[in-house]
């Protein structure tokens, strides 16, 4: 536990960190030769002495293992002891009188699951277990630039414009607004080029000049030469450090390099960067895509709810598949004059996804009112995870199971911001959105359905009619209980002994707190500058980047009858962070935050961040459950949005800051199609979504 914060240091420690101690007063240097052992133990309960380095830095004692510090893999679990001999003095020559002899492991990978599938009568089967879902490793973050891949097409160095992102919207005569065009911004000549990935890379594949390149260039793109420098290589992240300062006023150019295929793993690693697992480097996120005129076909919607676009991702170009490479991925800076500004690279963690699949490897638990397990699971969708239904049978999209070990999820505390939340205000029954609701943990966002079912199709809907095919409610992280005819609707049944028919059924919802989750990963450069304003608060630049989710789950209710009721998985979601606008509408500045105080007099990071989001398998998902004709179509392509951020600063014992980013608005999301016709509203709720970025070791 760290001494200033309370805050749990282990969880938070990575891949690749030094084991900082600090002490009371600063240490004799050279007492502490010899006194300091580390230990490693397998699932062989064998303990192999790690090689280490260590130093003594004014009271810190930093200890950095030759073998960096790795996760706990699930079928071989390490631990770690490290132990401190007698002997250590302090600059006075006393002599410490402490012990320390500590195990300590960094959090799981979970590697297996029994995926369930479901019967015809919705009973759960478990299936032998089998891996959990592998995903090649992508990037987190970068400085200079955005971690996307460019469209080549949009460059335009003369104008400072290094591009679009591939998969982003192009423009299109289908009303859909096309996306922005991403700045060339300046590096300064005393910084790096910096690269943070999700997973742990092999330090083998990186080779300057062949997987990892930096040219400088001229204004039309020529090559005038290769830049020479070092790569210094971390188990989750790359720096390069030019031989001679970046020119001022020069454009330069870096490329990581993958296997330029998205559908496939076939890599070559050293020409390519790589996993430790041997995957290639996933540099793109975003699916390719087409955009068409809309989809007019139904009649049951009027027209000015009509999406006017049909957004068709290009399914030929293998953009679903979890262990492919993709292009390479070039970014563009200009030199610029040395900075005394600070810059800081910020990781969110603690982290959920730790294995960086980008599913929540965790058992759904879910309830009805009287306590017990329950939740319809018949029909279309749940019919695709049933074995004895081949021809519909789809066993790779299962998103719930059986679980050993399993990833984190939220604290049990509850969630005051959300106790009075009911979908009465959008066309609901009334229900309460998060019943029990628990507040979201650190690096996760909490997701609402504000309706799951119509209650007045007659005064209130504002399609032109209402069937099972068309989704008006949803349920976030389960189903529904059960259904109830409305009184209002019934009539007897001509049969005796049975039950009344009822014009319209409402759905009751499950209640499952703890599944109405996403969680969050992120890199983020935060350049903490000399500014001050009166009242004391300091300007802080954030170069735009992008915050990777996991998959979450929602069931959604087609039409006001029946048990129509379709499990959807959102699949991973890209949340984009746009520049700032200049006085002509072309986003080229870094968003602009300040370091305040709180109402408290606590120190606090604020901002107002626009946001593009991206559910790039939300398509596949959609025509997996339901097997749309021709192919269905979401608005979830670059959906515009905006976050106002707060959140505290903290600083822990061995200086590594920490700041909270949580939203102060509601945030809400309108998911609209047109085939079929879908009518779902989500929410993030005011402080639902929960932010926690760490600056970087200062003793490394």
């Amino acid at each position: 536990m760290d001494g200033q914060t309370g805050l749990d240091k282990t969880a938070m420690a990575k891949p690749g960190d030094p084991i900082v101690l600090n002490f009371n007063r600063p240490l004799d240097r050279e007492s502490v030769r010899g006194k300091v052992s580390l230990m490693l133990t397998d699932n062989n309960n064998t303990a192999v002495p790690q090689d280490i380095d260590y130093y003594a830095d004014g009271a810190a004692l930093v200890i950095k293992p030759k073998e960096p510090l790795r996760y706990s893999p699930e079928t071989n679990p390490t631990s770690y002891r490290l132990q401190l001999a007698s002997g250590i003095k302090d600059l006075r020559g006393e002599d410490w009188s402490g012990s320390f002899d500590e195990e300590f492991l960094l959090p799981h990978t979970i590697e297996k699951w029994m995926a369930f599938d479901y019967s015809s009568d919705g009973n759960e089967l478990a299936r032998t277990q089998s891996d959990t879902q592998l995903r090649s490793p992508f990037i987190l973050g970068l400085y200079p630039g955005f971690p996307c891949v460019l469209d080549e097409s949009t460059l335009n160095l003369a104008s400072l414009i290094s591009g679009r992102c591939k998969g982003g919207i192009y423009p299109n005569d289908y009303g859909k607004a096309e996306n922005d065009l991403m700045p060339i911004i300046e590096l300064p000549a005393n910084r790096p080029i910096i690269v943070a990935f999700s997973q742990d890379m092999d330090p083998s594949s990186f080779h300057l000049g062949t997987s990892f390149i930096v040219e400088h260039i001229t204004e039309n793109g020529d090559v005038l030469n290769s830049v020479p420098g070092d790569l210094e290589i971390k188990p989750r992240s790359v720096y390069f450090h030019p031989h001679t300062p970046w020119k001022k006023g020069d454009f330069y150019r870096y490329t990581l390099v993958s296997n330029g295929q998205l559908s496939s793993s076939d890599t070559n690693c050293g020409e390519t960067l790589c996993s430790l697992s041997g995957l290639p480097l996933q540099t793109q996120l975003l699916a390719n895509i087409q955009i068409q005129e809309g989809n007019f076909s139904n009649p049951s919607v009027p027209d000015h709810l009509l999406l006017p676009y049909k957004i068709v991702p290009q399914t030929h170009l293998g953009y679903d598949e979890a262990t492919g490479g993709g292009p390479n991925l070039v970014q563009y800076f200009i030199g610029a004059p040395p900075t005394s500004n600070v810059l800081q690279m910020l990781t969110t963690s603690p982290i959920s996804d730790i294995n960086g699949n980008l599913v929540s490897d965790r058992q759904r638990i879910y309830r009805g009112e009287d306590g017990e397990r329950k939740e319809l699971r018949q029909g279309l969708g749940w019919n695709r995870l049933d074995p004895n239904n081949p021809f519909f049978y789809k066993p790779e999209i299962a998103f719930d199971g059986i679980y050993e070990l399993e990833e984190p999820g939220p604290k049990m505390i509850s969630d005051p911001n959300t106790e009075s939340l009911t979908d009465s205000d959008n066309l609901g029954w009334g229900y309460m959105m998060d019943p029990d609701g628990v507040k979201p943990s650190p690096n996760s966002a909490k997701v609402l359905s504000s309706r799951f079912d119509v209650a007045n199709p007659d005064a209130d809907w504002p399609y032109l009619s209402i069937n099972n095919t068309m989704y008006a409610g949803a349920n976030v992280g389960c189903g529904y209980q059960n259904i109830q005819g409305v009184d209002s609707t019934c009539q007897d049944n001509p049969f005796p002994g049975l039950p009344p028919i009822c014009a319209q059924e409402r759905a009751v919802p499950s209640i499952c707190p703890t599944e109405k989750f996403t969680y969050l990963s992120s890199v983020l450069f935060a350049e903490v500058t000399s500014e001050v304003s009166e009242d004391g608060s300091i300007k802080v630049n954030i170069f735009p980047g992008h915050v990777v989710t996991t998959s979450f789950l929602t069931v959604v209710r087609g039409g006001i009858k029946g048990t129509t009721m379709v499990p959807t998985p959102s699949g991973y979601q890209v949340m984009r962070m746009r520049y700032t606008e200049d006085g002509s509408n072309n986003r080229i500045y870094p968003i602009e935050a300040e370091i305040g105080k709180s109402p408290e007099g606590t120190p606090q990071l604020s901002a107002s961040v626009d946001l593009y989001l991206d559910a790039p398998l939300l398509w596949r998902n959609i025509q997996n459950t339901q097997g749309t004709l021709g192919g269905p179509d979401h608005n979830f392509f670059s959906y515009e949005t905006s976050f106002s951020l707060t959140g505290g600063v903290k600083f822990l014992e061995d200086g590594r800051m920490i700041a909270e980013q949580i939203n102060q608005n509601e945030v809400n999301f309108s998911l609209r199609g047109n085939q079929p016709a879908t009518f779902i509203d989500l929410i993030i709720p005011k402080e639902g979504s929960f932010l926690q970025y760490i600056s970087q070791p200062i003793k490394e």
